[in-house]
């Protein structure tokens, strides 16, 4: 169950422009196609109606059909459901860094994700926290420290020389997913060879930063 006070931080951004919020809605009141749903709350204004759920990267693969369902709600005149995806709290600086099986367990995630369900928008999500987890680690290696902010993690380790010219773009565009999703704006379509595409990226990060353990496994 999400916590309180992160569904309370969350719907106050929709009080904000002006929604009303419920946390218990009618499921009678919701569209046919939400009924299966148990939101988080409902947010409303005048003929505007958001549903919105709110996750933790880590529980997506609970819940890989909310990408497609959200496509499907935004049909509906007057509705459209959001999926905010929270940010992982920040490591402590004394964390060991990111695993290769750790890293793997992630990608073996978003591979499921993929293969079973073709919500590729879901495993993208599930994708990049091990893409996340192999940069913060490079930049701290090379740095001694890591930016706070997501977006800016490409462009710096681009800037730094730990990923390459054709990487770079890849990176960047799985950050601009990643962020549209955490702040409820309209989700790209990713296809099966955008998430195709992402995954040699991820994969090559691995193979660079962990060759040895990888050829040992």
């Amino acid at each position: 169950m999400m916590e309180t006070s992160n569904l309370e931080s969350v719907a106050e951004r929709y009080r904000q422009r002006g929604y009303q919020i419920d946390f218990e809605p009618d499921a009678r009141a919701l569209p046919k196609e939400a009924k299966a749903l148990q939101p988080d709350f409902l947010a409303s204004k005048g003929d505007e109606h958001i549903i919105v759920e709110v996750k933790h990267p880590r529980n997506l693969l609970a819940y890989p059909a909310l990408t497609r369902l959200a496509e499907t709600i935004r049909r509906i005149p007057g509705w459209r459901l959001d999926v905010i995806v929270l940010e992982e709290p920040k490591p402590a600086q004394h964390l060991a860094p990111l695993s290769i099986d750790n890293a793997k367990r992630r990608m073996d995630a978003a591979d499921r994700v993929a293969n079973e369900t073709a919500d590729y928008g879901a495993a993208l999500l599930l994708l990049w926290t091990a893409a996340e987890g192999v940069l913060r680690d490079k930049l701290k290696k090379h740095t001694g420290n890591t930016p706070t902010s997501t977006s800016r993690l490409p462009k710096l380790a681009y800037s730094l020389g730990l990923i390459n010219a054709e990487d770079f773009p890849i990176a960047e565009w799985m950050t601009r997913i990643r962020n549209d999703v955490v702040h409820g704006q309209s989700q790209s379509v990713v296809s099966r060879a955008d998430y195709d595409r992402a995954h040699d990226f991820v994969l090559r990060l691995l193979i660079a930063e962990h060759e040895p353990e990888l050829l040992a496994s």
